[in-house]
């Protein structure tokens, strides 16, 4: 049940957390790429819409996979523009693994690259 809660000022974003497990609107998060389970942990904790730092980071990084540096104020939401993308890495590579149980994978930095033995007889 998504339920209005008291507006508390969160830097340049909103906070609807009531505390009390009612989920808010994060469709404003959708358009930045952000995982359904990052979203689902969002909507729980009350933040209806990412920050600036955030609207710019997450495309880049998680569309585009590109390498990503931000500066930005204390308590602008730096941790969860990088965690953000971090957090989807790991849930890829997971649902990869998944599909694909019999390929090895090497992980170079951010990119999984598919190692294919070739046997030569």
């Amino acid at each position: 049940m998504t339920k209005p809660a008291k507006k508390v000022r969160y830097d340049s974003t909103i906070y609807h957390g009531t505390g009390q497990g009612d989920k808010v609107d994060v469709s404003a998060w959708e358009k930045v790429f952000t995982p359904p389970p990052v979203l689902e942990a969002l909507a729980e904790l009350g933040f209806s819409e990412p920050t600036e730092i955030q609207k710019l980071a997450l495309p880049a990084a998680i569309k585009e996979r590109m390498d990503i540096i931000g500066a930005a104020e204390t308590g602008s939401g730096k941790t969860l523009a990088f965690g953000i993308p971090i957090i989807h890495g790991i849930l890829s590579d997971k649902q990869y693994e998944a599909e694909n149980p019999h390929e090895e994978q090497l992980t170079v930095g951010w990119r999984t690259v598919n190692k294919k033995t070739v046997v030569k007889a």
